[in-house]
C-alpha cells in the first residue's frame, strides 16, 4: 500500500468518526440504561439510527487495500451494509444476553475511537516529517483500475513477471476492444507494493465494462465458495468419503464451466453490432484470463469518487453519464464483495 493510500484512509476516518462513534454510543447507552434498570427505554429508533446511518455510510470510495487495513483494525465488519446487518441481528436476536451485548458495544465504541486515535497519529507524525502532502485531483475523464498480483499471482521473480505481464495485456486487449479502445490508449500511471499493484487509466466506458464483467465472475465466485465451504463442513463433521468429496470437486469444476459461459454470454452484450470476430475472441480470451487470475487469489480494485459534494477534490467536478454508469457498475461490484466478505466470515 501506498503512504498516500494510508493518507487518504486516515482523512476518510476523521470525516465518519463523530457520527460513527455517535450513533454506537448512543444505541450502547440504551442498552446498558434497560440491562441496570426496571423502567426500560425503546431500543428500535435508536437502532434503526444507526442502521440506516451504516447502511449509507461511503465506503465505496475504499480501495481494497484500505479495506484490508480496516478488517485488520476490526472495524471493516462494523461499517457499510455489513455492520448494519451485523448489529441488527445481535440486537433482535433472541437468545442475546443484555450483559454481552452491552460488554461488545463498550468494546465496538472503543475501538472506534482506538482506531481514529491511531490515525490521527499517523498524520500529525506524517505532518511533522512534512511528508504530509495533499492528495491528487481526481480526473473526471479517467478512472483507475487497480491490478494486484499477489498469493499464487504474485510477482516474484522474471519469469513470472514476463509471464504476468502477458496475463495483464491479453485481460486489458479484450476489454478496451470491446469499447472501442485500442490497449496502447490504457495508461500505466501508477505502481505499489502489495504485492504489486499496476494502477491503470482507463476510460469510463472501459471500466464500465471492467466492473460489469468482475461482478458477474465474483457471482460465480460466490457459488464456487460455498461449495468449498460445503467441502470443509465435511471434512471436519468427518462424514465425508472419498466419493463425496470427488463429486463435490465435480460439481465445483461444473460451476466454474457454467460460470465462464454466462460470464461470455453477459459480455456480449457489451459488443457493438458488427464488430469483427477477434474482437469477440479477444474478449473471451480475457474472461478466461481473469477468472484464473481472481481465482488464484488476484484482486481488482477501482478508484472512485468520495461521494461528498462538500469535498475539496470534487467540488465543482460535473461527472459525465459514463462516469455515473462507471460509478453504478463499480457499486455493484463492491456489493458482491461485501457478499463474499459476509459468506466467508460467517462463523468466524
Amino acid at each position: 500500500m501506498e503512504v498516500v493510500e494510508l493518507i487518504d484512509l486516515a482523512i476518510w476516518y476523521q470525516k465518519q468518526f463523530k457520527l460513527l462513534h455517535s450513533r454506537y454510543s448512543e444505541l450502547l447507552n440504551v442498552l446498558a440504561h434497560n440491562a441496570n434498570r426496571q423502567d426500560q427505554q425503546p431500543v428500535e429508533a435508536t437502532l434503526n439510527e444507526l442502521v440506516n446511518h451504516l447502511s449509507n455510510m461511503d465506503i465505496q470510495s475504499l480501495t481494497l487495500q484500505q479495506e484490508k487495513i480496516l478488517d485488520k483494525l476490526n472495524v471493516w465488519s462494523l461499517i457499510g451494509k455489513q455492520g448494519a446487518r451485523s448489529i441488527e441481528q445481535r440486537v433482535t436476536s433472541t437468545s442475546y444476553d443484555p450483559a454481552t451485548l452491552v460488554q461488545e458495544l463498550h468494546d465496538i465504541v472503543n475501538n472506534i475511537s482506538t482506531v481514529h486515535q491511531h490515525l490521527d497519529k499517523f498524520k500529525q507524525v506524517l505532518n511533522e516529517i512534512g511528508i504530509l502532502e495533499p492528495l491528487p485531483k481526481p480526473d473526471p475523464e479517467n478512472l483507475i483500475v487497480r491490478i494486484c498480483f499477489q498469493n499464487e499471482v504474485g510477482i516474484n521473480n522474471i519469469p513470472e513477471l514476463k509471464n504476468r505481464t502477458k496475463d495483464l495485456y491479453d485481460i486489458v486487449r479484450g476489454i478496451s476492444m470491446s469499447a472501442g479502445i485500442r490497449p496502447d490508449e490504457i495508461k500505466i500511471v501508477g505502481t505499489a507494493n502489495g504485492s504489486l499493484i499496476i494502477n491503470l487509466a482507463c476510460t469510463a466506458l472501459v471500466v464500465k465494462i471492467f466492473a460489469d464483467i468482475i461482478t458477474h465472475i465474483t457471482r460465480v465466485t460466490i457459488d464456487i465458495i460455498e461449495v468449498r465451504k460445503s467441502i470443509e463442513e465435511l471434512k471436519q463433521k468427518k462424514i465425508y468419503t472419498e466419493t463425496i468429496i470427488k463429486e463435490m470437486n465435480r460439481i465445483e469444476e461444473n460451476r466454474k464451466e457454467e460460470g465462464f459461459s454466462k460470464v461470455k454470454a453477459e459480455a456480449k452484450k457489451f459488443l457493438k453490432k458488427g464488430v469483427a470476430g477477434d474482437t469477440q475472441n479477444a474478449l473471451d480470451k480475457s474472461i478466461e484470463k481473469l477468472m484464473v487470475f481472481l481465482d488464484k487469489g488476484g484482486d481488482i480494485d477501482f478508484q472512485l469518487f468520495p461521494d461528498d459534494s462538500n469535498d475539496e477534490d470534487t467540488e465543482g467536478v460535473e461527472l459525465s453519464s459514463e462516469v455515473l454508469a462507471a460509478k453504478k457498475s463499480i457499486t455493484s461490484y463492491k456489493e458482491e464483495r461485501v457478499r463474499i466478505y459476509q459468506i466467508e466470515n460467517k462463523e468466524k
